[in-house]
């Protein structure tokens, strides 16, 4: 399967200056189960936000157009493997052979990895922020408005203090 993993806000956000518009433990917590033991992609600015390096006790590989990076294989100050790959031969891999590799693979951002991914993913694991934010520099596309989308299921209202959010999966029509 292959799948995108983003929280947005109530305009479709993901993100301000490089990094999450807030941290909800909850959220943190349902990316982590659900990713864990399989494939994430993601662009290198992403990568860069990340607090401790490569997503521990996953494969992750990360998307670049610097030139001379791509095909690496780099083993992180935290033991943590990653691999970095330009965004074409990233879509090969998607289209041709993802499916075969035993293991699930997430987009996780940032919004234009999104934006180049979406199209290959049968599902996208959604968590509404019902809330707006002022300051917002990327965002998801509108699955919402997609016609090739549909929600299957959105779980209860919970709360990250005063921030109402849920989970919601959407699947791709076929």
């Amino acid at each position: 399967m292959i799948a995108a993993v983003v929280a947005v806000d109530e305009n479709n956000a993901i993100g301000w200056k490089g990094d999450m518009l807030i941290s909800i433990p909850g959220d943190l917590k349902m990316f982590r189960e659900l990713t864990s033991g399989h494939i994430v992609m993601m662009g290198r600015k992403t990568y860069d936000a990340l607090p401790h390096g490569p997503l521990l006790n996953r494969t992750n590989v990360v998307i670049t157009s610097r030139a001379g990076m791509q095909g690496a294989r780099v083993k992180a100050s935290n033991g943590a493997e990653y691999y970095i790959a330009e965004l074409n031969s990233a879509k090969r891999w998607l289209q041709d052979e993802a499916k075969a590799c035993g293991k699930h693979c997430f987009v996780i951002g940032g919004g234009m990895i999104y934006k180049e991914l979406l199209s290959y993913c049968e599902r996208v694991y959604l968590t509404r922020i019902h809330r707006a934010f002022d300051e917002a520099d990327t965002w998801f596309p509108d699955i919402g408005k997609m016609p090739e989308w549909k929600i299957a299921s959105c779980g209860e209202m919970q709360y990250n203090g005063e921030t109402p959010y849920q989970f919601c999966i959407y699947e791709k029509i076929k």
